[in-house]
């Protein structure tokens, strides 16, 4: 697995490009937050004129009303910049944040072979916490910049006041950077360890809410909770460490920067006993360097969060490139539009035309292996004919799920090409989708909305035929029984439907696009006995798919079960990942001990 490389060149070329993508609202953020943190600096003039007033001690050019005019005016300014530097640092944090995920998603559709990251909850944990600690340093940047201008134009104020007084605000500011990459190791090792942890919870609740009734029927809730408990204390700690740790380093570099302030007003304080300083300069000094966070002292406490979350973002960016397989930096940082106002835009449809069409597709010695145990297909050489129905079969563990993923793309092949009418098919990935090909897995993906749209998926209904689909897969009945028929909503995972209606949804998913290559991984498995013949029979059966408008396909199909096996022109028997047999059922029934096995029912792990 590759990861980002971190250097200071990689990292200035990733944090550039994010300010890229949008830089008229970092250019906005920039300036508001220049004028927010640098319009204070006004209020401390003002406070300065203002006791000078009072005094008598030096002449000053504003009465008091003028100057208290002078001082809300510029009060009203500051919320007005506050308000507006709020709303387009948020925005443009928020538009950075999807833009990486958005990016990241992507590239998990897209990437195969992603052995890393083996649950949902982690990868979601990883979406949401990771993907803030990538942004974070440009957004205090932003931060810092404003107190960069305001620190900057306080120096020199100050220095013009009382040079020697001055010089102590760098103090702290050398102290904070030193102690910051001095733990710099500290800092990414508690980050590291609090994702990690909190990785493992979430990865955990993911697998606990998916296999609710397996653990039920097995008896194991006390179990269960057991190890989340276990999971949950090890993320506690973790989760402390880190949090403590950060709060001690800030502890540290706001003691660092009192410390500085105190020495600062005790000098102060001596001088205008010695009636060098005036109160009016004692004022300007109180608000420049003592009051909040405009400060010069304010600008080294910024830079010290900025050097953490560099260490930490550092972090973040390895624990995010674990979830591509390719150059993740450049993909992080693909341009690209994000929608975060407004409609949607439309799902993209494909008219067919001639280019898609199928005539033959040729496999040769397609070969893939996985790295943790060595196992996978070899040297897997097929072809299939137009308007065909070609089935695999083979014991649990012979590799035919795993053929399709490497034929489809969604793992990447060690050897071997696939050819679509002769033309070598390069990426698999992009290449084989509707209206060329369409899949249905073994366990189908549904989602917590209506039918309509689980089948549709995004396609505009006018271009589809949704009758003659939902007939095809058998679904004209059911859809009588429920309350809101196409319309109604099945719940997360299709919770609401049966085992076979969830197959039978994926079967209307696929065939509604009309596609030329139809593949199926055990598509009947839940199914009852007539409704499978009747599912196989529309599917196969070149006539009646004709008679409703269906174009005829060619059916690439993983199964044991015999209604698919007597459908079949050509029936690959798969081994130990290799092909055992080919040929016609009534071949292979008498000269394939192996397509005998599987004839009688005995479809468990063969031996090594």
């Amino acid at each position: 697995m590759k990861t980002l490389p971190l250097n200071s060149e990689s990292k200035r070329h990733y944090f550039w490009r994010l300010i890229r993508f949008s830089p008229l609202l970092y250019g906005l953020s920039f300036i508001f937050s220049l004028a927010y943190y640098g319009l204070p600096l006004l209020i401390g003039l003002i406070i300065r004129e203002f006791f000078n007033a009072l005094t008598g001690e030096t002449p000053v050019r504003f009465d008091l009303w003028t100057l208290v005019i002078l001082f809300l005016v510029t009060r009203l300014n500051i919320q007005i910049f506050e308000q507006s530097y709020a709303a387009t640092y948020a925005y443009f944090e928020g538009k950075l944040q999807t833009l990486i995920r958005r990016n990241l998603f992507k590239s998990i559709l897209q990437d195969a072979d992603i052995h890393s990251v083996q649950n949902p909850g982690e990868i979601i944990n990883r979406f949401d916490d990771d993907t803030q600690g990538a942004v974070a340093p440009i957004t205090i940047v932003i931060e810092l910049s404003g107190h960069a201008l305001s620190a900057l134009i306080a120096l020199v104020v100050l220095l013009r006041v009382n040079a020697f007084i001055t010089l102590f605000a760098f103090l702290p500011m050398i102290a904070i950077v030193a102690l910051t990459n001095g733990l710099g190791q500290r800092i990414q090792t508690y980050r590291r360890m609090n994702r990690e942890a909190t990785g493992r919870v979430t990865g955990f609740l993911g697998e606990l809410f998916g296999a609710a009734q397996a653990i039920k029927v097995a008896n194991t809730e006390t179990n269960a909770v057991h190890h989340f408990d276990g999971l949950s204390e090890v993320r506690r700690k973790a989760v402390i460490k880190e949090q403590l740790f950060n709060q001690l380093l800030t502890a540290m570099n706001l003691t660092t920067i009192n410390l500085a302030i105190g020495v600062i007003l005790v000098l102060a304080g001596e001088m205008m006993r010695s009636g060098v300083f005036t109160v009016g300069d004692f004022a300007l000094f109180v608000n420049y360097i003592a009051l909040g966070q405009v400060s010069v002292l304010g600008f080294a406490n910024w830079l010290g969060r900025l050097l953490a979350a560099f260490k930490q973002a550092d972090v973040s960016l390895k624990r995010l490139s674990e979830l591509t397989t390719d150059d993740t930096q450049e993909k992080l940082l693909r341009l690209g539009p994000v929608y975060l106002r407004g409609n949607f835009p439309s799902v993209p449809f494909t008219v067919k035309n001639r280019s898609h069409h199928l005539s033959h597709l040729e496999i040769e010695g397609l070969t893939y292996r996985y790295q943790d145990t060595g196992r996978g297909i070899e040297n897997i050489n097929l072809s299939l004919k137009a308007g065909t129905v070609t089935v695999i079969t083979g014991r649990v563990g012979s590799g035919k799920t795993t053929f399709l993923e490497v034929l489809l793309g969604h793992l990447p092949r060690d050897a071997g090409n696939v050819y679509w009418n002769g033309k070598p098919i390069v990426d698999a990935a992009s290449f084989l989708v509707p209206p060329r090909c369409a899949y249905t897995p073994q366990v189908p993906r549904l989602f917590s909305d209506a039918l309509r749209d689980n089948i549709l998926m995004g396609l505009p209904e006018d271009n589809v035929n949704l009758p003659a689909a939902i007939w095809a897969s058998v679904m004209e009945d059911d859809l009588k029984t429920f309350e809101s028929g196409l319309d109604t909503v099945i719940g997360p995972r299709g919770v609401r439907l049966s085992g076979g209606q969830r197959q039978r949804t994926a079967a209307a998913r696929m065939l509604v696009r009309a596609p030329e290559l139809l593949v199926f991984d055990d598509l009947s498995s839940a199914l009852d006995v007539e409704t499978e013949q009747k599912l196989w029979n529309r599917i196969f059966e070149q006539q009646e798919a004709a008679s409703i408008n269906l174009p005829v396909s060619t059916c690439l199909v993983v199964s044991h079960r015999r209604a698919a096996l007597r459908h079949a022109d050509n029936i690959v028997v798969f081994k130990n990942g290799r092909i055992e047999a080919e040929g016609t059922l009534e071949v292979l029934l008498e000269t394939c001990e192996e397509m005998q096995q599987l004839w009688r029912g005995n479809t468990g792990v063969a031996e090594r």
